[in-house]
């Protein structure tokens, strides 16, 4: 995947036998919001607590738009309950020297 991707269209989905990686959609807000904003959450997460579901699915929008520059994380989906249960994806990313931290958040 060219760096640029990340960044300027849809991730690919990625499927295990227990998991479905998919991009963000915006009818994740709600699941985002509901693990984001538990206290547990932040215990070990440099993350702050979003103040809304609406700043969510803003934040989401964004995301989505065509040419937008925010990178986006996997949505870690169980197969057996398609349920949201967490995210995945790249940060602090650096595209002149090709490098990312990696990263994940998966609902307590």
């Amino acid at each position: 995947m060219e760096p640029e991707s990340l960044f300027t269209r849809e991730l690919p989905t990625l499927q295990t036998p227990r998991l479905l990686l998919r991009d963000v959609e915006l009818t994740d807000a709600e699941a985002i919001y509901a693990y984001s904003s538990n206290p547990v959450f932040y215990q070990c997460l440099g993350r702050k607590v979003p103040p809304s579901l609406e700043h969510v699915a803003a934040n989401i929008e964004r995301q989505l738009e065509k040419n937008s520059r925010m990178p986006r994380n996997w949505m870690i989906i169980l197969n057996d309950e398609n349920r949201l249960v967490g995210d995945c994806g790249f940060n602090d990313y650096r595209p002149d020297n090709s490098r990312a931290e990696i990263n994940y958040a998966v609902d307590p």
